[in-house]
């Protein structure tokens, strides 16, 4: 008996090995499904996170614009001599967040930077009691024109504010006294001088050879500066070969 019972799931083993499994359509369907599923919910977290460095990219350039630009203005409202205590316009709180410090922060409310810097630009103390608009009517009375921010109006309630302040109509101000200072400082008589002192030439340069305005000016200045660097390392590498 139990030899007829060995031999019974001896066979039935035997047959089980042999055994082939059919694959079952519906199921692999339903796997495709599932693979397919996985695929199309990765490629939205992909584009998120991609979004996401975009995005923190922007603040970084963004955060580092503000820093630059204060640190400009500061520059010029101090003749140059910022305080030490200003020098780093910026401090971290306690969740390791940056914020202006609150000392530059009233003095952009208040437009004292502002009137201190464009009295240095021009060496003229008129420009120390104006308020914002002045600021913005002087501007544009030497032919500059602020670009008004996207995300508020250029107006002086909201220069004013402090809390929070709105640093996207700070920065507009700021960019348009940039300008100013280059138009000022970047003349094209400027640098055609500038041009012919490192060039070691005296010739006048012709009233149509002159550029148009002060972003032309700076272009040809740094090209003619390259190009002058260029020659003189090419002569002292002749210098140093005829040494040798």
């Amino acid at each position: 008996m139990w030899s007829a019972i060995s031999k019974l799931f001896s066979k039935t083993n035997s047959q089980s090995k042999n055994y082939q499994p059919i694959a079952d359509d519906s199921k692999m369907d339903r796997n495709e499904d599932r693979r397919r599923t996985t695929v199309q919910e990765s490629e939205p977290q992909d584009t998120y996170d991609t979004r996401q460095m975009d995005l923190w990219e922007a603040q970084h350039l963004a955060k580092a614009k503000q820093r630059a630009s204060v640190k400009w203005l500061l520059s010029k409202a101090y003749n140059n001599k910022v305080p030490e205590n200003l020098r780093e316009p910026f401090y971290r709180d306690q969740e390791d967040q940056e914020h202006l410090k609150p000392q530059i922060v009233h003095s952009l409310a208040n437009a004292e930077l502002y009137c201190l810097g464009l009295a240095n630009i021009y060496s003229d103390p008129n420009y120390h009691n104006l308020n914002h608009w002045g600021i913005i009517q002087a501007l544009a009375r030497k032919g500059v024109y602020i670009a008004e921010p996207t995300d508020v109006q250029l107006t002086e309630t909201v220069l004013i504010q402090t809390t929070p302040i709105k640093m996207s109509a700070h920065m507009a101000v700021i960019e348009a006294i940039m300008v100013l200072y280059a138009k000022e400082v970047v003349t094209p008589d400027r640098v055609v001088a500038a041009i012919q002192r490192f060039q070691h030439t005296s010739r006048t340069a012709s009233p149509e050879s002159l550029p148009a305005d002060h972003e032309e000016s700076l272009l040809l200045w740094v090209n003619k500066a390259c190009s002058a660097l260029r020659q003189r390392i090419e002569q002292e590498l002749e210098h140093t070969e005829m040494d040798t």
